[in-house]
């Protein structure tokens, strides 16, 4: 990228592309790119606004809104993902021009990917359990065998056991067999709900590519409207983006793709004091 005042470098935390500036206090618009898929960037977002807004007035605008400057939600709503409920000082507003359909398979990914976590979680639990009384039965009978008709001969060696113990292993062995058939229902369960989430994901994938150089069009026309308002007086304090990585910097899976070239945006960054911060590790 051959513009002249884009520097690149390298601190503890970010990755920041710069312009016309040397830090992050330098800075009047900052540019967050936020790995969607990590908690850990979510908090150093978060944090960092938090920051930013205890020593000057900021203006967050953010991503996957439907209407350019419209929140589809109410604001609590967005400061509370942001965890920036008790933040004072700060105001927020939409860059994004995604499409409501595009906006709707984002939600749809979401709720299946969290399905599938929730999945995950149970039978994480099972498992647990299930070895747990598996331990409890070995402890009395020895490791329960793989081998059909070995394991037969196993479970008849129940009535050898004093009356004490073969009650606690008929109880252990009757709940095994319930944990063992949940859990298979809960296998097929986890099954389809993968290949809901992979359908989801293939269907936002293609939407976000094909609407990707209106977004980030959208993008340019905001900052293009913080610069006229800065010449004006009218935009004061600190403004952020918070946007995904890729609208900040193109990544090697989408390098030679048209749809994901951002040489417009950092043309018009190159016109702003700007700093785009790239998290480290996230």
């Amino acid at each position: 990228m051959s513009i002249e005042t884009m520097t690149k470098n390298v601190t503890t935390d970010y990755t920041t592309l710069t312009f016309n500036v040397h830090s992050i206090d330098e800075a009047e618009t900052i540019l967050f790119a936020e790995n969607h898929a990590s908690q850990k960037c979510r908090a150093l977002f978060s944090k960092f606004v938090a920051n930013q807004a205890e020593s000057s007035f900021v203006k967050l605008f953010i991503e996957a809104t439907p209407v350019k400057g419209k929140l589809p939600l109410p604001e609590s709503f967005y400061k509370s993902m942001f965890c920036i409920e008790g933040v004072e000082n700060i105001s927020l507003e939409g860059w994004d021009a995604v499409s409501f359909e595009c906006h709707q398979a984002g939600l749809d990914t979401v709720l299946a990917d969290t399905a599938c976590e929730s999945l995950d979680r149970d039978n994480d639990k099972i498992k647990n359990e299930i070895t747990r009384l598996e331990w409890l039965i070995a402890s009395k009978m020895g490791p329960i065998p793989s081998n059909e008709e070995d394991a037969k001969k196993y479970w008849k060696n129940i009535i050898n056991l004093k009356d004490s113990d073969r009650e606690d292993i008929l109880k252990n062995v009757k709940k095994l067999i319930e944990l063992t058939n949940e859990r298979q229902k809960l296998v097929e369960q986890m099954i389809k709900a993968n290949e809901r989430w992979s359908t989801c994901i293939t269907r936002l994938e293609k939407m976000v590519e094909s609407e990707f150089p209106l977004r980030t069009t959208s993008m340019i026309t905001t900052l293009k409207k913080i610069r006229k308002l800065r010449k004006s007086h009218e935009c004061v304090g600190k403004v952020i983006f918070q946007a995904g990585e890729d609208h900040l910097q193109t990544s090697e899976s989408h390098r030679n793709k048209l749809e994901y070239d951002l040489t417009r945006l950092y043309h018009e960054l190159s016109k702003h004091r700007a700093i785009i911060l790239i998290p480290n590790n996230c």
